[in-house]
């Protein structure tokens, strides 16, 4: 413990006190202590993560006598979790900040599954059905029957890629969107759709910024026609 090559911390990097270690957890425990958490860090910056299992041994009479402990190097293992949880962590900012969410559409059953970023752009929570109906009701009502004829003949009956901007209207405040949808089908040997995969993202933003454009255009296509 207090050798000078190396020394014992927590996987934050935290110190580890002598009451932290494993004999001394199982001494005050009595039982079985598991899945402890200890990082070996050695003077050249090697860092090794442990994983301590330890159960306590008694004599006869009931009295500790020792310990029994088995210790596993988890560094690879953690290595990839905490690389997996960044890359996660990055895909959710990445998509909060382009405002892009991603959905699931099981398309048998007419059920989607969607990222927290999608349900914000349609302003919707868990209790809003996710399903094609649910989907419809949110579409703008100019758009409904069109996007729905799309959506049934064009991308499943015909299987093509969904690839379509279109209008929303918001249920919590009834604001309107535009959204480009993209969706890409899954299907099985015998060509039955199953899934389709996609994202969703909230371009209202460029189209209020193109229509600023095309008015100041004709402003002065109208300022020099006159």
């Amino acid at each position: 413990y207090d050798a000078p090559e190396w020394r014992i911390a927590h996987y934050d990097g935290t110190p580890v006190s002598r009451g932290e270690l494993p004999l001394a957890r199982v001494m005050t425990a009595g039982t079985a202590e598991l899945g402890m958490a200890y990082a070996i860090e050695w003077a050249d910056g090697q860092r090794v993560l442990l994983s301590v299992n330890a159960a306590p041994l008694f004599d006869a009479a009931g009295r500790f006598d020792g310990m029994v402990a088995t210790f596993e190097d988890v560094t690879r293992d953690e290595m990839a979790g905490a690389a997996l949880r960044e890359s996660e962590r990055l895909l959710r900012q990445s998509q909060k900040v382009a405002m892009l969410g991603s959905y699931v559409l099981d398309v048998p059953q007419g059920a989607w599954r969607s990222s927290p970023i999608l349900d914000e752009i349609f302003s919707i929570d868990a209790s809003y059905p996710h399903d094609v109906a649910g989907w419809v009701a949110i579409v703008h009502p100019d758009q409904r029957d069109e996007m729905l004829a799309y959506f049934t003949d064009e991308v499943v009956g015909r299987r093509q890629r969904f690839a379509r901007e279109y209008r929303i209207v918001r249920p919590s405040d009834g604001s309107e969107h535009w959204v480009h949808g993209l969706g890409e089908l899954e299907c099985d040997a015998a060509g039955t759709v199953l899934r389709m995969w996609g994202t969703s993202q909230d371009g209202t933003d460029r189209q209020q910024a193109e229509q600023a454009l095309r008015g100041a255009e004709e402003k002065v296509s109208q300022a020099f026609g006159a």
